[in-house]
C-alpha cells in the first residue's frame, strides 16, 4: 500500500481547498499528504462544443506528466473547471488504479455553479461571495469526491449503499446524502485488497 497521497493543482485552484484536502484526506487514509506542483491541463482537452474538458485526455496527459518517483503513490489531481467523459454528460471525478491516479473537479460541486450571476444597476456582474453555510457544503462535497476517487485506485467498485463514499453520485444529492466514510463492506474489501491501509 502507498504511503504517501500527492495532491496535484490544475488550473486556478484555490490554495484553501488544497490545504484543506491535504488536512483530510490524512487524516482518513492515515497516510502522509502533500501537495505537489501545478501542473497545466492540455489545450486538446477542451471541447468547445459543449464547453467542458475531457477528463480521459486530463488523466492521459497526467499520466505522461507525473514523476517516476510518484508513479507508486497516490495521486490526487484537481481541477476547477467542468469536466466530461465521452458516455456522461459530465462527471465530478475519475480514476484508474494502475498507476494510482485520479482527478476531481470542484466546478459542479460548487453552490454558485449554478446560480445566476446578479448585476448591478448598470448591468455590470459583480462578484458573488461563497457564504459560511456554502462554503461547509462545498468543502464535504470536494472531500466526498477526493475519496471516492481515491477508493476507486485502491480497486474499489461503486457501492450501492447510499450512505457509503463509494456510492455513484449521479446528482449532488446524492453527494449530500452520502458519508466521507467507507461503509463496512467496502473497509474489509480494503483490507483484503490492501493489507497495509
Amino acid at each position: 500500500m502507498p504511503d504517501i497521497i500527492n495532491i496535484i493543482p490544475l488550473s486556478n485552484i484555490n490554495k484553501d481547498i488544497l490545504e484543506y484536502l491535504q488536512d483530510n484526506l490524512g487524516k482518513i487514509f492515515k497516510k502522509e499528504t502533500r501537495v505537489l506542483y501545478r501542473i497545466s491541463i492540455p489545450d486538446y482537452s477542451y471541447d468547445q462544443s459543449i464547453k467542458q474538458h475531457n477528463a480521459e485526455s486530463i488523466l492521459n496527459h497526467l499520466n505522461k506528466k507525473l514523476s517516476l518517483k510518484n508513479i507508486r503513490d497516490i495521486n490526487i489531481a484537481v481541477l476547477d473547471l467542468d469536466i466530461f467523459v465521452p458516455r456522461l454528460n459530465f462527471v465530478f471525478g475519475m480514476a484508474v488504479n494502475f498507476p494510482r491516479i485520479c482527478l476531481i473537479s470542484t466546478a459542479r460541486l460548487n453552490p454558485l455553479f449554478y446560480s445566476d450571476l446578479k448585476s448591478s444597476p448598470r448591468g455590470k456582474s459583480r462578484l458573488i461571495y461563497i457564504s459560511k453555510e456554502d462554503r461547509k457544503i462545498f468543502n464535504e462535497r470536494i472531500l466526498k469526491e477526493a475519496v471516492h476517487e481515491i477508493g476507486h485506485t485502491l480497486g474499489l467498485g461503486h457501492c450501492p449503499d447510499y450512505k457509503c463514499v463509494m456510492y455513484f453520485s449521479n446528482t449532488l444529492l446524492d453527494t449530500d446524502k452520502k458519508s466521507n466514510n467507507f461503509c463496512t463492506n467496502c473497509q474489509n474489501l480494503l483490507k483484503k485488497s490492501n493489507p497495509f491501509i
